[in-house]
């Protein structure tokens, strides 16, 4: 499996992405992306390109910080994670397992979120042409106190995912920390 990580930085913590990095590589020597909001400074990407020799700029939201990485990631498998996430090691291996076709999108299923929209992005495994095919996730531009806007727009990718046939599989006991 042609594996990259796409490492997620909201935070610009580089001490945070210095763990997941450090996770990755003492598993494995795999490319690795990470991706800030459009706040961060010059000296935010330096201090984390100590890490990760690759960052990008997204704007000021998950979705766009995940738009931006899948855009630059070069694999045929991007994992999705946050920065200070650590994966544990055979993490490939239990992939494999249940990839069967480039249309399949992997997630963890995590404190009994066993659906993609409810569940958690820290672990999602997509495939770049996959993710070409069905597109960006939508900018969702709505605040109140009790709606999710990264919700509602996973649930509009997923269904764009599921029309081009694409299929949804929770994985149980991933271990991302």
């Amino acid at each position: 499996m042609d594996l990259g990580f796409l490492i997620l930085c909201p935070n610009k913590d580089d001490l945070a992405l210095r763990n997941t990095v450090r996770s990755i590589r003492h598993y494995s020597e795999r490319d690795i992306i990470s991706v800030v909001g459009d706040n961060a400074s010059p000296h935010d990407i330096k201090k984390m390109k100590e890490w990760c020799s690759d960052v990008y700029k997204g704007k000021d939201t998950i979705t766009s910080l995940l738009n931006t990485g899948m855009k630059r990631i070069k694999n045929d498998w991007a994992f999705i994670l946050f920065e200070g996430s650590i994966i544990r090691p055979m993490l490939e291996r239990k992939l494999c397992r249940f990839v069967t076709s480039e249309k399949d999108i992997i997630f963890p299923v995590v404190a009994g979120k066993y659906n993609f929209v409810e569940g958690s992005c820290n672990g999602i495994l997509v495939n770049r042409n996959t993710f070409k095919e069905v597109g960006d996730f939508p900018a969702a531009s709505m605040s109140r106190e009790d709606f999710n806007e990264f919700e509602v727009s996973k649930m509009f990718w997923a269904e764009d995912a599921i029309s081009k046939g694409c299929q949804f599989k929770g994985i149980v006991g991933l271990r991302i920390l």
